[in-house]
């Protein structure tokens, strides 16, 4: 039964407004939900949301980062306040043999955008190259920056260390399955895909030049992705 605080009138209002928006095509799929005092009141969603598509999750996606991370420390002893040169010697180079696993995760580590692209980040001996390329912007623990293009090479890199698993096996293994969300992927392969929503930019023309290439677009490349 509804509870008597959420008002009907209102829910059937905004999921008129969320219909419509979808409708129009201002939006490609939505989806929202209501829950008061751990109960589940109503739940919908709308375009291609209702088709079992996923989505790519971009940065929403770093709590289940993080989550990996939490099985390392209760299940393979990852310690956190150890350097990342302790667990990934090729690390330890032009200084960043101080930086901490604690550091690449609050984004203080010192190397925000040190690059890995494409086709580089293919092989795990490419990614090693790169880490041992990086240079630090900055000494450690002295600066907050996220870390957009960098941190999460290094804690899957640290997982493959710790557990002998790809991460993406380590994830399916660890947080998926468990949790009963087989539609959780990361490094989807290429004929695995065709459930994936494409990109869209909505509301406003393409920008002059084209698109940040550091954006989600950087993900619209089924190769990428993979």
């Amino acid at each position: 039964m509804m509870a008597a605080r959420v008002d009907p009138a209102q829910l059937s209002e905004l999921t008129e407004q969320v219909t419509d928006f979808v409708d129009t095509h201002e939006l490609p799929a939505a989806q929202f939900a209501v829950a008061q005092h751990g109960e589940l009141i109503h739940s919908v969603s709308f375009g291609a949301a209702q088709d079992h598509t996923r989505f790519v999750l971009q940065s929403a996606g770093r709590p289940v980062l993080a989550a990996a991370v939490w099985r390392l420390m209760s299940d393979y002893s990852l310690d956190i306040s150890r350097t990342v040169a302790s667990y990934i010697p090729e690390f330890a180079s032009n200084g960043k043999e101080q930086v901490t696993v604690e550091q690449v995760l609050t984004h203080v580590a010192g190397f925000p955008l040190a690059p890995l692209k494409y086709p580089t980040m293919l092989s795990r001996e490419g990614r090693l190259e790169a880490f041992a390329r990086w240079r630090l912007t900055y000494d450690p623990g002295t600066r907050l920056e996220f870390h957009l293009t960098s941190a999460a090479w290094v804690l899957g890199e640290i997982a493959e260390r710790l557990t002998g698993l790809t991460y993406r096996a380590y994830l399916r293994q660890a947080i998926s399955e468990p949790l009963g969300l087989a539609s959780l992927d990361v490094a989807v392969p290429i004929d695995q895909q065709a459930d994936i929503a494409a990109l869209t930019l909505i509301g406003q023309p393409l920008p002059e030049g084209g698109v940040d290439p550091w954006g989600p677009w950087y993900l619209a490349r089924p190769e990428i992705l993979a």
